[in-house]
């Protein structure tokens, strides 16, 4: 009772103006299936009935911390957790890009899309809304975003949007404000940005919603070896993106097959 009171308060302050609510972060890591899918109703009504056009992003599962996130979705699947949400979220840190094992960014994208259809949620948008470290050598840490390099990010977006990912945002908005009140102190860098200057990340994504923005994935060339060939459709034009996952620090060779 006292957590929809709140929710309600919340949603009710700022209807209008905050159009999508999430509902806990990274819940496998805290609560039971049983616990997460209880809360996850009454926060459903709760915004219902306080705003009738704000959604509810649910589950928002992690594979940070050895979160099971398909194990945590199915249980919650189960127990009609689909019924109490609108869009459906998660934290691919166990499967970050093409290289990562057991599962590739690819695969633990089509395995929960696939978990979502077998209990009836093919209408929902799945969106990855967290994904701070993303390369292979970066540390554990949310704060280390002079580690990221600078095809790791657009590479992420990209499979997010070739495979069905409605919507990516997985970068905390501080890595996109350049550090410079302590630029060698890499911690936090939201309390070091003394200034709204725009970051070589900023400058990434902004470069990358101009070019895909509103793209529509068309299908994948297949390529010898490690290299991938996306094909994108935009206002009636084809644009590709491409790129090796054998050894980052090699050039690679790219043959495409002929027309």
């Amino acid at each position: 009772e006292l957590w929809t009171k709140y929710v309600t308060a919340c949603v009710d302050r700022y209807k209008g103006r905050i159009t999508h609510w999430e509902m806990l972060n990274e819940p496998n890591c805290q609560l039971t299936p049983e616990q997460y899918v209880t809360y996850l109703k009454a926060t459903y009504a709760a915004v219902r009935k306080a705003d009738q056009d704000a959604k509810l992003v649910g589950l928002c599962v992690t594979g940070d911390l050895n979160g099971d996130i398909l194990t945590f979705m199915r249980d919650c699947f189960k127990l009609g957790a689909l019924d109490g949400c609108d869009v459906v979220s998660f934290h691919p840190y166990s499967a970050r890009l093409d290289w990562s094992a057991p599962f590739t960014a690819e695969s633990m994208t089509a395995q929960v899309k696939a978990l979502m259809n077998e209990f009836g949620g093919e209408g929902k948008e799945l969106w990855n809304t967290e994904l701070f470290y993303i390369g292979k050598n970066t540390p554990d840490d949310n704060y280390f975003q002079h580690l990221i390099k600078g095809h790791e990010l657009p590479r992420r977006c990209l499979i997010d949007l070739a495979t069905g990912v409605s919507k990516s945002f997985c970068l905390p908005d501080d890595y996109l404000l350049k550090v410079t009140l302590a630029p060698n102190y890499w911690h936090n860098s939201a309390q070091m940005a003394c200034a709204p200057i725009p970051s070589r990340l900023f400058v990434i994504s902004n470069t990358l919603a101009k070019l895909f923005g509103n793209a529509k994935f068309v299908r994948q060339v297949p390529l010898l070896g490690k290299n991938k060939l996306y094909v994108f459709a935009k206002e009636g034009s084809p644009i590709a993106a491409t790129w090796s996952f054998d050894d980052e620090d090699k050039p690679s060779l790219l043959r495409l097959p002929r027309a």
